[in-house]
């Protein structure tokens, strides 16, 4: 109950946050690129609040790095 609760406050705030910006946003491009990272930021909170075992970014950014830093790291 608590995790819904929490992710409808999200998303109202975001909603909320977005309907005073649009406005403001020249044109289409920004437009878009505005949404878009609206609703994967969005959907990447919803995806790691419900299934908090999913990787998250940072698992990304060390699987992708660890071949760089691998000798760097050896004990």
């Amino acid at each position: 109950m608590t995790t819904f609760l929490f992710l409808f406050a999200l998303g109202f705030c975001i909603v909320a946050f977005s309907w005073f910006e649009w406005p403001s946003l020249p044109d289409l491009r920004t437009k878009t690129t505005f949404a878009t990272i609206i609703f994967l930021t969005y959907g990447l909170t919803v995806a790691i609040t419900l299934k908090p075992e999913l990787p998250g970014p940072f698992q990304l950014y060390e699987h992708l790095l660890a071949p760089l830093v691998s000798d760097w790291m050896k004990s």
